[in-house]
């Protein structure tokens, strides 16, 4: 081959990788158009009604483009959970964390779920969900918003052990949330929730106190 030739073959190989990278490029752009799309329409459908028309879209989506895609797969596990069908939303919100290990979003939903459970073992599942949720934000490893998913995250923390009639953990957790979030309302909300419980208990067991000393043994 001459050096013309050479020369010629090159120029010809670099100009079929740029037109590649074009096309890649186009291609990205007309998928993530199309992904917006797809979440604005589902979000439509569900909020108007038709949840179940916006779970077809979502699934038809993942299974055209990208299954692992976790945006789509939290606005279907969102949408279940709108619909009561908590046990199908928990295996989404399962999948997604074994697509990203650190999604905060779904370790928030999955402790939001786990919480409300009449079983112990849930809500302490609940708690190592939050907690590692938590540790993610402030570690600098959010999601979207570093505030709302620390507020999220503290919030069902303390709620969950005000649950499990623990109010001076979730005191402590909530103060430490006002600390680096000093106006935020729900904050504040929880704050008075876990102060009224934590009060509760202590008259409780001031109650208690007193009549296993009054049942004693009369002195003359």
């Amino acid at each position: 081959m001459s050096l013309l030739q050479e020369r010629s073959h090159s120029e010809t190989t670099v100009l079929s990788w740029k037109i590649w990278v074009i096309h890649m490029a186009k291609l990205a752009v007309m998928r993530t158009q199309e992904k917006k799309e797809t979440l604005r329409t589902a979000r439509h459908l569900a909020l108007e009604g038709e949840p179940a028309k916006a779970i077809k879209l979502l699934d038809s989506h993942l299974s055209r483009t990208d299954s692992k895609d976790v945006g789509l797969l939290m606005l279907k596990g969102n949408i279940l959970e709108m619909v009561s069908r908590f046990a199908q939303a928990a295996e989404v919100y399962r999948h997604v964390l074994r697509v990203d290990s650190n999604c905060t979003l779904a370790l928030i939903d999955l402790g939001d779920l786990y919480k409300d459970s009449r079983k112990l073992e849930y809500r302490r599942k609940a708690l190592q969900y939050f907690e590692r949720a938590l540790s993610l934000v402030e570690a600098g490893r959010f999601h979207y918003d570093a505030e709302d998913e620390f507020v999220d995250a503290c919030i069902g923390k303390a709620d969950t052990l005000l649950a499990l009639s623990r109010p001076m953990d979730a005191l402590k957790c909530v103060v430490n949330g006002l600390q680096q979030y000093p106006t935020n309302l729900g904050l504040g909300e929880m704050l008075e929730r876990a102060q009224k419980q934590y009060k509760t208990l202590r008259e409780r067991k001031s109650r208690r106190r007193m009549r296993k000393g009054g049942k004693g043994p009369t002195v003359s």
